[in-house]
């Protein structure tokens, strides 16, 4: 069923304004791919030869390791704060450019 409906040639409100666009955000898909086809690289290899050493696997799992540990003595509470304070300040910086894009548009 179709139903009509007559057109608004003369529409009393202004149309809204055009948002300006957003700049293009990095892409770091291949940087990604590049570590997941690293790491499956190695994998493959340590079926082949569980002996393998690989210095980049090493750094790594080293790395993973201070990182769990420090979070490990920081404990729950601590990162809770962190992270809501983290939260908050983004909430505000992303307040606060509305508010001064809105202003910019006002005045344009």
């Amino acid at each position: 069923m179709i139903i009509w409906a007559p057109l608004d040639l003369f529409p009393m409100t202004a149309p809204p304004p055009r948002r300006p666009r957003a700049p293009p955000r990095r892409r770091t898909a291949p940087c990604w791919g590049a570590c997941v086809a690293y790491y499956g690289w190695y994998a493959v290899r340590i079926q082949r030869d569980s002996t393998i050493q690989d210095p980049v696997i090493d750094a790594a799992g080293t790395a993973q390791r201070g990182i769990s540990g420090i979070l490990e003595a920081a404990g729950l509470a601590v990162i809770a704060v962190v992270f809501a304070a983290l939260l908050i300040a983004g909430l505000t910086v992303h307040r606060w450019r509305q508010a001064h894009r809105s202003r910019e548009t006002d005045a344009a």
